[in-house]
């Protein structure tokens, strides 16, 4: 089961889906995001970003992950 939505007029937030990856990439590509969090990949690529979706979306034992995305344009933020 997937978790639902929560609407809010600031955020939204969601379940990631495969059409973030290219957001995840830009994101933990950046060089500031890399300085505190060692353990990404360096390069950060697009594999990398599907691969964190996808591990991301899985439900885990009673919890669940969501993005938080824009109201008006469900991009992440």
């Amino acid at each position: 089961m997937k978790p639902e939505p929560i609407e809010t007029p600031a955020v939204r937030l969601r379940p990631l889906r495969e059409d973030d990856a290219a957001d995840v990439e830009a994101a933990c590509a950046d060089p500031w995001i890399q300085r505190f969090l060692p353990a990404l990949p360096r390069p950060y690529n697009r594999e990398h970003a599907l691969s964190f979706v996808h591990g991301q979306a899985a439900w885990a034992a009673g919890g669940a992950s969501y993005a938080i995305a824009d109201p008006a344009t469900d991009r992440l933020l």
